[in-house]
């Protein structure tokens, strides 16, 4: 009795929706491009606070409680610190991260494993690279980029405390960029420190191609926010912050969203339900998704079905159900 039921079982998944009979099926559409970046007024200011940063000990202190005040609306300004021509090479910048034992990785993005930092992930996120790199000697040759290296990773830390979802942008991408991708392990530390503001970003790269999809799934592991309930859960005190986390869905058409988007499409907040409502009619109408793969399922018995069964309901079947 119980095989007839999981074969009838099997039978109604393999359905197919009216909708893909009829419409030809098309991948889901790109995410938008970024925007290109409007000057800001403290532009100079920011420069130059991070410049002070690098060349005077005494000041540095005074100057990073001043640029934190700055950055929530300069943004674009440490993005293009932290994207600059640097006056020291990149290997000159290596040398005090190793001195450190910091995790450091080659020039093809993967960590060198005998420079890596604590291995437990406890101690891993409370390793101080500001703390670490202070007690270095600048005076000697090979801590000649220390001022520079010092800079680089404070301007990482005041964008993951603006508390803005373009500011994590800033870092994965500085986890990326050739001029600064020697600094993957505190972008990484500190994409998990920006949490939950991070988790837009994270979530929409976690569904990438090559790297920077490995890197991105492997924050929102350690976060536990992989899960699109749980994502929306760390969001709930900030409207803004979940209907962001909604759009991402939207972008994505994430099918493992799509219970997560039903329980707010009638949230108490007008913001909110529209953002769920407008992500839940991006799931049930336009072009249908792309099927899922099919193969022969095993029955209990060890017999495997006779016809070609879908794996997974896609996110318009879904939505559907």
């Amino acid at each position: 009795m119980r095989g007839v039921l999981f074969v009838a079982a099997l039978a109604v998944v393999a359905v197919p929706t009216a909708h893909a009979d009829k419409k030809k099926t098309v991948e889901p559409p790109p995410p938008a491009p970024r925007p290109a970046r409007v000057p800001g007024p403290d532009d100079a200011k920011v420069t130059a606070l991070l410049d002070k940063i690098a060349a005077d000990p005494a000041a540095r202190a005074a100057a990073i409680t001043e640029l934190g005040t700055l950055a929530p609306h300069e943004l674009g300004a440490l993005a293009d610190y932290l994207g600059r021509k640097h006056t020291f090479e990149i290997a000159d910048r290596r040398k005090p991260l190793v001195a450190i034992k910091a995790s450091v990785p080659d020039k093809t993005g993967k960590f060198i494993a005998s420079n890596a930092s604590p291995k437990d992930a406890i101690a891993e996120d409370a390793f101080d690279w500001l703390a670490e790199l202070g007690k270095l000697d600048a005076g000697k040759p090979d801590n000649a980029a220390l001022g520079e290296v010092i800079a680089d990773d404070v301007a990482i830390r005041v964008l993951a405390a603006a508390k803005d979802p373009a500011a994590a942008v800033i870092i994965f991408d500085a986890a990326f960029a050739d001029e600064t991708m020697l600094y993957r392990d505190e972008c990484g530390r500190y994409l998990r420190k920006a949490e939950p503001y991070s988790i837009p970003e994270l979530t929409k790269e976690s569904w990438g191609d090559g790297d920077r999809r490995r890197y991105a799934t492997f924050q929102l592991e350690r976060l536990d926010r992989q899960e699109p309930s749980k994502a929306l859960s760390a969001a709930e005190g900030d409207e803004a912050l979940m209907i962001a986390i909604l759009d991402t869905f939207r972008q994505l058409k994430l099918r493992e969203a799509v219970h997560a988007v039903w329980t707010k499409v009638n949230d108490d907040r007008p913001r909110v339900r529209a953002a769920a409502r407008a992500t839940w009619m991006d799931y049930i109408t336009g072009p249908p998704p792309r099927p899922a793969p099919k193969k022969k399922l095993q029955l209990p018995g060890g017999k495997l079905t006779k016809k070609e069964k879908p794996l997974w309901l896609t996110y318009r079947e879904l939505a559907d159900n």
